[in-house]
């Protein structure tokens, strides 16, 4: 026990004793003492049980490489559908973070919502109708938007696109497929 204790304090802990330095620590909130110093906590995010290991560590692997790269790499070949929920269609297209070029092509072509920029990525000339987008815009434009998709998911939505994408890939049925599922995006 130190010698020099100077200062003791009682909290609803217990009693502790404290020199000079640690009681003006104690005072400016950087000491850290627990009541009770057993083993540390251990914090696990909460996963569904009925999401496969395989879907699991797919998702960890996007939280850190992103779910574009994710996808390309898995599923070369695979049709990967947009995470595109109902509640999304409100959100601005100003969340995408695009280039100029992309972005006032949207404005320009009336596109301010998902919603609105979901539907005519299904139309059959999609963004190649509108002025000024290019294959390059083409391509931001819908990167950016399965990127935003994605990240509005909450994590077991996550958990769970990523189980029907492995899903959708492992069975031998062919989707049909439109501009929005992900093959379309591997230009």
């Amino acid at each position: 026990m130190n010698t020099n204790c100077k200062f003791e304090v009682s909290t609803k802990y217990g009693r502790f004793r404290f020199d000079e330095r640690e009681y003006r620590d104690y005072l400016d909130g950087k000491t850290w003492f627990s009541p009770f110093p057993e083993k540390p906590t251990v914090h696990t995010r909460p996963t569904l049980a009925n999401v496969s290991e395989s879907a699991l560590n797919y998702y960890r692997r996007a939280e850190n490489e992103g779910a574009y790269s994710v996808c390309r790499e898995l599923f070369p070949n695979g049709v990967v559908e947009v995470p595109y929920d109902a509640r999304m269609c409100g959100r601005r297209v100003d969340e995408m973070d695009l280039s100029v070029r992309s972005y006032h092509g949207l404005m320009r072509a009336g596109v301010d919502t998902l919603g609105a920029l979901r539907s005519l990525l299904e139309n059959r000339n999609g963004l190649r109708g509108i002025r000024n987008l290019g294959v390059k815009s083409e391509r931001e434009i819908k990167l950016a938007f399965f990127e935003l998709c994605y990240a509005l998911l909450s994590e077991p939505e996550k958990q769970l696109w990523w189980q029907r994408t492995e899903e959708n890939n492992r069975s031998e049925q062919k989707k049909i497929k439109c501009e929005t599922t992900y093959e379309a995006f591997f230009i």
